[in-house]
C-alpha cells in the first residue's frame, strides 16, 4: 500500500463497522492494513461492469497512491471504493480523467458516459452505458436510447415513464443521438 496509514484518522462509519464487527480498528492498523483501508474507503464512482477494467486502469495509473475496491451495488453495476478519500482537487482531475475516457472511439461507439449526479441520494459519479428501450425494466438512474431524434426520445418517455412508475425523464444528446434520463420522480 503506497498510502501510509499510519497517520490517517478512522472515519466514523469506520470505527462503528469495526465495532460492529467486534473488531479493534488499531489493531487493523497494524495487523491488517487492507482490511484498516476498506473499512476507511469511500464510494468514489459507480461504473457499469462491462466498463470497470478500462476505468479501474485508468484509476490506477492515475491515482497510483490511492487503493480501490470494488462493491458490487448490482448484477450490472459495481461501486468503486477509494482509499484515502479523493480531495476535491483529485475529485476535479478524476472527473476530467473519466469525460476524455468516455470520449475515446471506444467508449463512443458503445454510447459510454460520465456523469456527476446531485438528487435526493446526494452527489455521485456515474461512468455508464444506456439500456435499449426494449430493455429497460422500470430501473431509474439510468439512460435509455440510442433514439435518432429528441422527438422520438421525447414520444417514448411520454408513453413510457410517468407517475405509475414514479418516475420522471429527460432528453440528453450524445455523440449526436438521444437518450432519455430516467430517474425516481416525486409525484
Amino acid at each position: 500500500m503506497a498510502f501510509d496509514i499510519s497517520t490517517h484518522t478512522p472515519t466514523e462509519s469506520a470505527k462503528n463497522r469495526a465495532e460492529q464487527a467486534g473488531l479493534d480498528i488499531e489493531q487493523l492498523r497494524k495487523d491488517e492494513p487492507i482490511q484498516y483501508a476498506i473499512l476507511n474507503a469511500v464510494a468514489c464512482l459507480d461504473v457499469d461492469n462491462p466498463l470497470k477494467d478500462a476505468v479501474a486502469m485508468s484509476l490506477h495509473q492515475k491515482f497510483a497512491d490511492h487503493q480501490f475496491f470494488d462493491l458490487p451495488i448490482s448484477q450490472t453495476r459495481t461501486r468503486l471504493l477509494c482509499f484515502p478519500a479523493l480531495i476535491k482537487e483529485e475529485l476535479k482531475s478524476l472527473e476530467s480523467l473519466l469525460y476524455k475516457l468516455s470520449d475515446a472511439d471506444a467508449m463512443k461507439a458503445h454510447h459510454a458516459f460520465f456523469r456527476v449526479v446531485n438528487d435526493q441520494k446526494g452527489e455521485h459519479r456515474e461512468f455508464a452505458l444506456p439500456i435499449a428501450q426494449v430493455n429497460w425494466q422500470e430501473d431509474f438512474d439510468v439512460m435509455v436510447g440510442p433514439f435518432a431524434t429528441q422527438e422520438l426520445a421525447e414520444e417514448w418517455g411520454k408513453e413510457t415513464i410517468g407517475p405509475a412508475q414514479n418516475a420522471a425523464y429527460d432528453t440528453i444528446p450524445l455523440n449526436g443521438l438521444w437518450f432519455c434520463d430516467v430517474f425516481e420522480g416525486n409525484f
